[in-house]
């Protein structure tokens, strides 16, 4: 947990850092001011949304029988096989 905080504290320095130094330049439109100073705030959450919506799994890690032959029968469209022959 420690290191999280001393990454966002991190970022947070580093971030007034850099908008201080866009605010001074002459040479930068108010638009191009207003943009930067947006996407620096708005892309870490939006790399956070993208890494969860990756990272989330719609398939739970364990599954019993049951499901699993469930599983396989809807996807085999409705054909299934036993493995039990034609006398078990």
């Amino acid at each position: 947990m420690g290191i999280y905080i001393g990454l966002l504290v991190a970022y947070l320095a580093i971030s007034i850092w850099s908008h201080l130094k866009v605010l001074k330049k002459v040479t930068l439109t108010r638009r191009q001011k207003r943009l930067h100073i947006a996407l620096v705030w708005l892309f870490p959450v939006f790399w956070y949304w993208l890494l969860k919506e990756i990272t989330k799994s719609d398939i739970p890690e364990v599954m019993i029988k049951g499901k699993r032959d469930k599983l396989y029968r809807e996807a085999s469209g409705g054909f299934y096989e036993s493995n039990e022959g034609t006398m078990g």
